[in-house]
């Protein structure tokens, strides 16, 4: 009887410490203006370029096609700031977008958001893929 009744003093106190902890939240007071795109139709779609050795990361748009379309896994890793983070990928992935014609690959951008946070522009870009 008394060991039924410690135990349920113990998960009763643990149960109100669980509640008392998940009650906490964390806030941030600072505002951020974010942007929003929405992609019209044909206005970026893009396409897998002939020259896989061509890397351009001036704007998200070409990111995302740079990511998409790798040829290889150094082209992949060349995208990441932290090489740790960077995961090589099964080679086969890889000779299937090296081997496919470029106007069978589509990539569709849907929309993105652009951020600002901790003094660093950040940006989603969400695509749906065509066709591959």
């Amino acid at each position: 009887m008394i060991n039924k009744l410690r135990i349920i003093i113990i998960i009763t106190i643990l149960l109100c410490c669980s509640m008392m902890r998940s009650q906490s939240v964390f806030e941030f007071n600072n505002s951020n203006n974010i942007t929003f795109k929405i992609y019209s139709g044909d206005e970026y779609k893009l396409r897998k370029l002939d020259n896989g050795s061509n890397i351009d990361l001036s704007s998200p748009e070409q990111m995302a096609r740079n990511y998409f379309f790798a040829t290889s896994n150094q082209m992949l890793s060349s995208l990441y700031l932290d090489k740790k983070e960077f995961e090589p990928q099964d080679e086969s992935g890889f000779e299937n977008v090296r081997n496919t014609p470029s106007e069978d690959m589509l990539l569709q951008l849907l929309h993105k958001m652009t951020y600002s946070f901790q003094g660093d522009e950040r940006c989603y870009v969400y695509c749906k893929n065509k066709k591959y």
